[in-house]
C-alpha cells in the first residue's frame, strides 16, 4: 500500500506503543531496518530529548538495540504496522 510520509507518521502514532518495523536511510546514507515502538518510559532518567525542537525526527525505542533512536521522517521508505506493509512516497 502506498502512503505519504505524513500518513506514515500518523500510522506509527496510531500504533499506541505497539511494535512496528521501519526502514529508512540513515544520515550516512546507509539503509537501516528497525523493530521499534513508541511510548517507552521505563529506564528513563529524566534526560532531555536532543531533537525535541526538530519535528522531522521521531524518537523511538529500538527493540534489538534496547535503547532510544531517532528516525528522520523524511527518509522513511518502508513501514509495517499491525501486519500491514506500506511503501512511503515522497
Amino acid at each position: 500500500m502506498l502512503i505519504t510520509r505524513a500518513q506514515a507518521v500518523n500510522q506509527i502514532r496510531k500504533s499506541r506503543g505497539g511494535f512496528f518495523s521501519v526502514s529508512f536511510l540513515k544520515k550516512d546514507k546507509s539503509f537501516r531496518t528497525m523493530l521499534a515502538r513508541l511510548g517507552v518510559r521505563k529506564g528513563t532518567k529524566g534526560g532531555q530529548s536532543t531533537v525535541a525542537d526538530h519535528p522531522q525526527y521521531l524518537t523511538v525505542w529500538d527493540v534489538h538495540k534496547r535503547s532510544f533512536r531517532n528516525v528522520n521522517v523524511d527518509t522513511i521508505l518502508l513501514l509495517r504496522v499491525n501486519g500491514v506493509d506500506y511503501t512511503v512516497t515522497r
